[in-house]
């Protein structure tokens, strides 16, 4: 009589946790220290697996405390009903939300970002522009040096139409200064939210570079 064994069955093996979470969802452990802070991430792609996921958790914070609530979004868009979900939970829920918006965005994501009052959201215009005043100016600068070296290079800096050159430098007197401001601006204005939503502290927010170089200027001055 032949006995045949049996061949011990194959466990599947498991997958990480990392692999079945899908792209732009934080982990679990991640969310459960988030949400202690009363924070919630919206990143990548607006679908309706992120907008279970956020309503969930506006729901819990809500029922768990009247106490602010803080957004943090990234999303260039995706599914606009999902979006549309995620801004009326937001205008829904008890609580006060703020909205921090950071990177690139847009469609649906900018939806939700202005689901909340303009007082609870930091300015974005200032922002944006005084970036492409410092961008566009240092530009110009750059094309009236490129400019004015290409007229010395063949003798004509002084000459007919060349001279538009200097009268260009001319009005870009104060273009450096102004350049100087627009980033100082982007510089304080974009980093002061996080200080005020307790994200980042006062001592990080800081340049820490300000006092040893004016030191040294005035150090070459004297």
């Amino acid at each position: 009589m032949t006995m045949f064994e049996s061949e011990p069955e194959e466990q599947p093996e498991e997958k990480p946790e990392n692999e079945s979470r899908p792209l732009g969802e934080p982990r679990l452990d991640i969310q459960e220290k988030f949400l202690k802070t009363r924070t919630i991430l919206i990143f990548g792609e607006i679908n309706q697996k992120m907008a279970e996921r956020v309503t969930q958790q506006l729901l819990l914070l809500s029922e768990l405390s009247d106490e602010d609530i803080k957004i943090i979004i990234n999303s260039q868009g995706g599914h606009v009903e999902s979006g549309d979900t995620i801004h009326d939970m937001i205008r829904f829920v008890r609580p006060r939300v703020r909205m921090i918006g950071t990177g690139w965005v847009a469609s649906a994501g900018a939806l939700i970002y202005i689901s909340v009052p303009r007082e609870d959201r930091p300015p974005v215009a200032p922002v944006f522009y005084a970036f492409r005043v410092m961008v566009g100016l240092g530009v110009l600068m750059l094309l009236a040096t490129l400019g004015a070296l290409w007229a010395w290079r063949r003798g004509r800096l002084f000459d007919g139409r060349a001279r538009l050159v200097l009268h260009g430098w001319r009005a870009m007197t104060f273009s450096g200064f102004v350049a100087l401001l627009a980033g100082w601006y982007v510089t304080e204005i974009g980093r002061q939210p996080w200080v005020v939503y307790g994200l980042v502290r006062t001592a990080e927010a800081v340049t820490p570079t300000l006092a040893g170089g004016l030191t040294a200027v005035i150090e070459r001055l004297a």
